[in-house]
């Protein structure tokens, strides 16, 4: 690559251009691996996670984009994995997602049994002062005059 106003970039230890294939990422903050790469816009390319069936938890770095627009920087930081990773990874996304899914379907239900629980303390209350008011009332009827 060419320098405008200095060096765009340190050389990357390996790069891999971009195939075009949509992929699921994950933006990762944090100090990039051994060099500074800046993709074609002019602004450091940020580095991400790949969570594709193809690739999953592989990081690489590529255009954060400008308004929606893209430009082709694209290197990829860790090796591609095992193909055991290949399997176990998936499968341990599925079982997070369906762990999330049933914390938060566990929360919702707490949050109902809370509500349920509040309205009949309420209820319990409100009893309990009708039948307090029920015994005075009666009290005062029933004395000797």
């Amino acid at each position: 690559m060419s320098s405008v106003g200095g060096s765009r970039y340190t050389p990357p230890r390996k790069q891999t251009s971009y195939s075009g294939q949509t992929s699921t990422s994950s933006h990762h903050s944090g100090p990039a691996e051994n060099h500074l790469l800046l993709c074609e816009c002019g602004i450091p390319a940020v580095m991400r996670t790949s969570w594709t069936p193809t690739n999953p938890g592989r990081r690489f770095r590529g255009c954060l984009g400008k308004s929606g627009h893209y430009c082709s920087t694209f290197e990829w930081v860790d090796e591609p994995g095992c193909e055991r990773c290949m399997t176990v990874i998936p499968g341990l996304l599925r079982r997070l997602s369906r762990s999330t899914a049933d914390a938060k379907a566990f929360e919702e239900r707490i949050r109902s049994l809370e509500g349920r629980m509040r309205n009949m303390r309420t209820k319990t209350y409100i009893i309990a002062i009708g039948a307090a008011f029920s015994y005075f009332v009666m009290y005062i009827s029933c004395r000797p005059r």
